[in-house]
């Protein structure tokens, strides 16, 4: 006879921790609670998010990229002011190093990174940036970045050592063909770039090639309509169902545009004005979005916490930061 072995996942969801307090009657026969002080808790080393049991290691955070005492820096184990990551098709991660005007890339497991776009200083040349944010990384390990001083999307192609302008001019203006203050930004699968330019209160989409972009959400005059926007920053785009999501940062929410032909707009986390509580964002300027369950995890910034909404919640749940 032969032995066989058998790997299977186990998802979990918050249905398996529906009876978290309640009476032990309700866990008896369950393998994710246990009966303590006569009522159902998570397990031994793992503590109740508001929808799950997740194991405490999860309440801290482990360094991969920087010295991780908040010391400054710009050697190559070094950052200075991060802003936007993401993560190749590698597992490498790669993270805009703001304060170094550089893009870093770190291969799994190591701290020493690697500059793959910009010299390390301020330009405006092909081969530099300016003060980058946002950041994203196609299936090609394309590097996109908002060169944001420079008022300009720049393309580095894999292992070049010169960028490609793909918005903007590189001259500051709120003219379809320029940035104010270029800061979010996603990318779709035929290469349309899709830019939150801050301070003109709008959502830009560059085609290929274009010279000029078309105003894809946002009115350019900032309000707090369901139309219009108010400092838009972070964004994620959903291209399978059309939706752009995008962090209403001064608005305090995170709106979600269809983008499929007709115009359909929901507020899909805070909007509850500025505060602290689980149904109130502030200042909130990262979003990323399950492409599986469509859960939006949101940088609730000056929250100092990140908070995840699943579809249709009316509440947020902190999964890092302070709880």
């Amino acid at each position: 006879s032969s032995s066989h072995s058998y790997i299977g996942i186990i998802e979990l969801s918050p249905e398996h921790f529906a009876n978290q307090g309640r009476p032990c009657l309700f866990c008896e026969n369950s393998r994710y609670l246990t009966c303590i002080n006569s009522t159902c808790q998570c397990q031994p080393n793992t503590y109740f998010n508001g929808l799950m049991c997740q194991t405490t290691s999860l309440q801290s955070g482990t360094t991969v990229a920087g010295f991780g005492n908040g010391t400054a820096g710009s050697s190559l184990t070094a950052l200075n002011s991060p802003w936007g990551i993401a993560i190749g098709i590698d597992g490498s991660l790669y993270v805009s190093d703001y304060g170094n005007n550089r893009v870093i890339k770190l291969q799994e497991g190591s701290l020493i990174g690697a500059i793959t776009v910009g010299t390390g200083i301020a330009g405006n040349s092909a081969d530099q940036i300016n003060l980058p944010l946002e950041l994203y990384v196609d299936s090609s390990s394309n590097i996109y970045v908002v060169d944001n001083d420079n008022y300009r999307v720049m393309l580095w192609g894999k292992n070049a050592t010169m960028g490609t302008m793909v918005a903007g001019t590189g001259t500051q203006g709120s003219t379809s063909n320029r940035f104010r203050e270029p800061t979010g930004l996603s990318v779709d699968s035929i290469r349309n770039v899709y830019v939150s330019d801050f301070t003109t209160h709008r959502i830009m989409k560059w085609a290929p090639n274009a010279t000029f972009g078309t105003m894809v959400a946002g009115t350019g005059i900032l309000g707090n309509t369901s139309q219009q926007l108010n400092q838009p920053a972070g964004l994620y785009f959903d291209e399978f169902n059309s939706y752009l999501y995008i962090a209403d940062v001064s608005n305090h929410r995170i709106q979600r545009y269809y983008l499929g032909g007709s115009t359909n707009i929901t507020t899909v986390a805070g909007g509850n004005g500025l505060g602290i509580g689980n149904h109130q964002l502030n200042t909130p300027y990262g979003i990323c979005v399950s492409k599986k369950t469509g859960d939006v995890y949101i940088a609730d910034t000056y929250n100092h916490r990140v908070q995840l909404w699943t579809p249709g919640a009316t509440n947020g749940v902190t999964i890092a930061g302070i709880v």
